[in-house]
């Protein structure tokens, strides 16, 4: 996204919706990416499906009306900017109630008056604002105790405040009263800048509470909410330069930590993330902060410490449905199906018409084998909304399952048709293509999904079979050294299918070569020894050929097309009486193969 390669950006969101297609970040940033390259339409649906998932999303709703702008839909384009801004209000009054509860002696936010977030997103709640409209005095006096002396801070507020780039034409056209103080000056400053994010502008946030800094450099709030502007417009090394300046001021800013710890994991510094959220635990152990480390350390693919994670977070708060939700996802992969279907449904008892948790009870019946309520739960789904890509793609699994594939056919069309840019809806209506012997249709989605996602190994590994099926080995050789580059060769399989395919075009001396790389990893695979017997045999290199179909008599004595082989090569070596007693023993082993068979 940042070199605006966006086609790029939207392969490797396909790739990551691929195993996490409820992912919000790979959604939201696809739909970003869309919206990039003038398709709206795919961007609406992405940012739709976003807030589906956490309908606090605020980012995704602002992006979905400049996207309903642009094509024309005023209306809607005002209603989901009128709802991005509510719903910045809203965390701003829980922020503000917050506040009020901070002790004047301590510089820890008391536990005790701190309320749960149930409306918080499902996999990473958004940064708190400091709201400076909301504050009584009492919490501005306590938030402007104990500065600190450190000259390391002014350092960094202004490094920070002289590396900004943005014009000041707005914010000097704003005229404070000429009766102000200094201190006065920064506190208006700083409300103006919160009236701009409020708005939704976190550019002209940014140079207000800029301005703000230049009055007063140890305005906590300000420095505060800068970092918080600067995270919206995923600046994060500037929003964490902000709030590790704001930690100077108030090392015991549970607040601080919790926020700086978001930009970190958003940037991907998942270690500095983590130490970030356990300072805010030991502080504050709130379960929301609790959930984003359980959140972070999933990301990492530490779903036992996730789990742990969240356990503490429902502990805390028993109702704190999206830790329910996601250490339902985290058993999930963990296969502990049945502690995940009772996450998904303590979930769902708080929200019963979350397309997104029925979803998931849906895919875990079908895990399960229950393919009735497996389906019911897609159908309770696609009551709620009609248009749920997700929920055609689950019921078309469920059909192929129960060997319904024309209905299967049906569900997967219906999904493709919703989002025809999604891989997986049209790697899976290829997958029934198949199993119906639809060979050319089969190829046809195989070919349109690998060139939304050219880094599934798996698009290439069908398309080799596909085309081996229909003999086309050129075609099946490219599309497995396509898999080969991308597995690294680790896997025998492919080197087995891309012999073979070289032996059907004669070039024998690759096929052999190819054979001795799959050997190389199962050195008694019966397959690549028979098959490199018979390269050896057409190559003339018959002493090899004999060799090979003798290991495989050693393994399996019984093997009648190794005798028959074998004699073959003792045949053109003139070695006749060798060649008659393992044609005679081939001879009797078929016959008695074909007796217990009732032939």
């Amino acid at each position: 996204m940042k070199t605006e390669d966006f086609k790029s950006a939207i392969a490797d969101c396909n790739s990551l919706l691929v195993q996490d297609f409820n992912n919000v970040n790979g959604l939201f940033l696809r739909g970003c990416a869309f919206q990039k390259t003038g398709n709206m339409e795919n961007a609406i649906e992405d940012f739709t499906k976003v807030l589906e998932l956490d309908p606090n999303h605020v980012n995704a709703g602002f992006a979905r009306a400049a996207c309903l702008n642009k094509i024309g839909e005023y209306a809607k384009a005002i209603e989901d900017y009128q709802a991005a801004l509510d719903k910045d209000e809203e965390k701003k009054s829980q922020t503000s109630l917050s506040l009020r509860k901070m002790s004047q002696k301590s510089r820890v936010f008391d536990k005790s008056g701190m309320k749960s977030q149930q409306n918080a997103p499902q996999f990473f709640q958004e940064p708190i604002s400091f709201d400076d409209g909301l504050l009584n005095p009492q919490d501005r006096e306590v938030l402007e105790l104990k500065y600190s002396n450190d000259p390391s801070f002014f350092k960094t507020a202004s490094s920070i405040s002289k590396s900004q780039s943005f014009s000041l034409e707005k914010s000097l056209s704003l005229t404070p009263p000429s009766h102000l103080t200094i201190k006065e000056m920064a506190e208006w400053y700083h409300l103006k800048g919160y009236e701009a994010r409020k708005k939704g502008d976190f550019l002209q946030a940014i140079v207000l509470y800029t301005k703000a800094l230049e009055y007063n450099p140890q305005h906590f709030k300000a420095i505060f909410n800068r970092g918080f502007a600067f995270d919206k417009l995923q600046r994060f090394q500037e929003a964490i330069e902000d709030y590790t300046a704001a930690l100077l001021i108030d090392q015991n800013n549970a607040y601080a930590y919790y926020n700086r710890g978001i930009s970190f994991d958003k940037r991907g510094d998942f270690k500095e993330a983590l130490k970030d959220f356990t300072c805010a635990i030991e502080l504050n152990p709130k379960a929301d902060f609790f959930h984003n480390r359980g959140f972070t350390f999933r990301k990492q693919g530490n779903l036992e410490l996730a789990i742990e994670d969240y356990s503490q977070a429902i502990a805390l708060d028993p109702k704190h449905q999206k830790s329910l939700y996601n250490r339902g996802c985290c058993y999930e992969k963990l296969s502990y199906l049945e502690l995940a279907e009772e996450d998904y449904q303590k979930a769902l008892e708080m929200a019963p018409d979350s397309t997104n948790y029925l979803i998931h009870l849906a895919n875990l019946k079908l895990k399960l084998g229950n393919l009735d309520l497996a389906e019911e739960y897609c159908q309770r789904t696609l009551k709620i909304n009609n248009k749920y890509c997700q929920a055609f793609n689950t019921l078309g699994m469920i059909y192929e399952r129960s060997g319904k594939y024309q209905q299967a056919i049906e569900a997967f069309r219906i999904a493709v048709e919703l989002n025809p840019t999604n891989a997986v809806y049209l790697y899976n209506r290829a997958c029934v293509y198949k199993a119906l012997g639809d060979f050319s249709k089969a190829i046809e989605d195989f070919e349109n999904a690998m060139k939304m996602d050219p880094k599934n190994p798996a698009i290439y590994v069908n398309l080799g079979l596909l085309y081996r099926k229909c003999e086309d080995y050129s075609k099946a050789l490219d599309m497995y050294d396509k898999e080969m580059k991308m597995n690294m060769g680790d896997g025998s399989k492919t080197h087995i299918n891309r012999a073979f395919c070289l032996a059907k075009l004669s070039k024998y001396q690759e096929a052999v070569d190819a054979y001795n790389l799959a050997l190389n990893i199962e050195n008694s695979d019966i397959h690549s020894l028979y098959n490199r017997g018979i390269c050896y045999e057409r190559m003339g290199k018959l002493e090899e050929g004999i060799n090979d179909f003798s290991k495989i008599i050693a393994i399996n004595p019984n093997n009648p097309n190794a005798y028959f082989n074998r004699g073959c090569c003792y045949d053109s070596l003139g070695e006749l009486n060798k060649a008659i007693l393992d044609y005679s023993k081939a001879l009797e082993l078929e016959t008695e193969a074909q007796k217990r068979n009732g032939i």
